[in-house]
């Protein structure tokens, strides 16, 4: 498993903070659709064939470096970041959030410019993924999510570590 908190170096952290929250004004907008949920189907853990960043999560940047988060129930729970196979050659098939008891299908294909030109491929330019969601859907209290993201055989899948969130 690969995971990354900055692709680029120094010089261009504004830049990426910029795009980032471009995506999450977007992102919000969009916000009246509810989470897909996804069907059951058998896959492989292999978690050597995805790399991704996990870049926000409500007003967490980097929640994989934390161990939970806190949320007010009336704002919206931002889940941002990019994901491909771990060649950096290929998009994966399909990003999930795993929270609590259900499994909801996250919209990848977002433009992350900064992540093809870090790997030097214009394949990459989509391979983000953002949602957005009133944090108050989960209801108060502790909630448990992670991210399923699978590989671009449509077989096997990488799962995040996963976090606590704290809504109130």
């Amino acid at each position: 498993m690969k995971v990354h908190s900055e692709i680029v170096k120094t010089g261009k952290r504004l830049w990426v903070a910029s795009l980032l929250a471009s995506a999450l004004i977007s992102c919000t907008k969009k916000s009246t659709v509810p989470l897909e949920s996804v069907p059951v189907r058998s896959l492989r853990q292999d978690p050597a064939v995805i790399s991704f960043s996990w870049d926000q999560l409500g007003p967490v940047s980097n929640p994989l470096s934390k161990q939970s988060a806190t949320v007010e129930s009336g704002t919206p729970l931002n889940i941002l970041g990019w994901a491909c196979s771990s060649d950096h050659t290929k998009l994966v098939a399909e990003v999930d959030l795993m929270m609590d008891d259900g499994l909801y299908k996250i919209p990848y294909g977002q433009p992350r410019p900064d992540v093809a030109q870090a790997y030097g491929n214009p394949g990459l330019t989509n391979s983000g993924f953002a949602a957005s969601f009133p944090a108050g859907d989960l209801g108060p209290g502790k909630h448990k999510i992670a991210l399923r993201i699978i590989g671009a055989d449509g077989k096997s899948y990488l799962q995040s570590p996963g976090l606590t969130i704290v809504v109130r």
